[in-house]
């Protein structure tokens, strides 16, 4: 898909081609997170593979991942199909890294459009 310029994504448009393109009333939104976890507590694997099923069970695919070598998993998070990410799966993703041990620190990144970023 073509990326847009501002300028672009404000362009009018028939309805048609805004889904399309997916700006307007189609703009999908992801966000992005970043974390650091404890390498004494959880493997790097296993990290990942925890982060991952959560995002999979909430009908999320994750685009990210980091280096086994540091504490360190960055990515964004967006629908698996189609659709937009709402404030309340924002809110999901934050209360499920809180109660997580193994997670020193995250940066949640506000909702974004996934599409033109």
């Amino acid at each position: 898909m073509k990326l847009l310029s501002p300028s672009e994504r404000l362009k009018p448009r028939c309805r048609r081609l805004r889904k399309k393109l997916r700006v307007g009333e189609f703009k999908e939104y992801g966000f992005s997170v970043d974390i650091t976890f404890n390498k004494n507590t959880v493997r790097f694997n296993d990290a990942v593979d925890s982060l991952i099923e959560f995002v999979e069970i909430n009908h999320c695919i994750f685009g990210g991942g980091g280096d086994q070598n540091s504490n360190n998993i960055s990515g964004f998070i967006c629908k698996f199909n189609t659709g937009t990410l709402t404030q309340d799966d924002w809110l999901k993703m934050k209360c499920w890294l809180e109660v997580q041990s193994w997670i020193i620190e995250f940066t949640l990144h506000d909702l974004q459009d996934a599409w033109h970023c």
